[in-house]
């Protein structure tokens, strides 16, 4: 297997599809047991013969020796930790660390997002929280329940609201007529 093969086979950068538990993980978990938990997956893929190199902001797995089918699908599911643990890493670093719960998260945005919008230097920040950020949270959140991860009926429409908070309030923002220059 070369290593071209397993970074096509599992994406491990910024852009990874299948990101659902991070923020799980950051939610559930704090800094040091993410990070004992992230250094326990990295030493299984080492003991497994699998280097890991980083440039640019992206890891990549590159095996040392050649892998059987086993070993490559043991190693696609470290990986996938790996992500998920660096994902929750990221999102630990920005804050989200203190938010024990959905209903805690979807509080947290939305007061984030009234200050922002209430300071008009700041439109530009809210504008971005609920076109990009919140859609990304609540996206990873879906993902996590098409996983298979289990939510109650009550944390499916804490996710709901959270999306439809974000909708309503971007097309107030349009009516604004504030046209953002990226």
């Amino acid at each position: 297997m070369t290593d071209k093969t397993l970074w096509e086979e599992f994406n491990l950068a910024e852009n990874n599809p299948d990101q659902g538990g991070g923020i799980l993980y950051a939610m559930r978990f704090d800094v040091d047991r993410i990070k004992a938990h992230r250094e326990a997956v990295v030493g299984a893929l080492q003991g497994m013969g699998m280097e890991l190199q980083e440039s640019h902001g992206l890891l990549a797995l590159v095996p040392k020796t050649a892998l059987s089918e086993s070993d490559q699908r043991r190693v696609y599911a470290l990986a996938e930790e790996l992500s998920v643990l660096n994902e929750a890493t990221e999102y630990q670093e920005k804050g989200f660390g203190k938010f024990r719960n959905l209903g805690e998260l979807k509080n947290g945005l939305v007061s984030t997002y009234f200050s922002l919008f209430l300071d008009e230097r700041n439109l530009v920040a809210a504008y971005n929280l609920v076109t990009m950020g919140i859609p990304q949270i609540v996206q990873d959140l879906k993902i996590s329940i098409a996983q298979g991860k289990r939510f109650s009926a009550k944390e499916r429409h804490t996710i709901d609201d959270l999306l439809t908070f974000a909708v309503t309030r971007e097309r107030q923002l349009n009516k604004l007529k504030i046209v953002f220059i990226g």
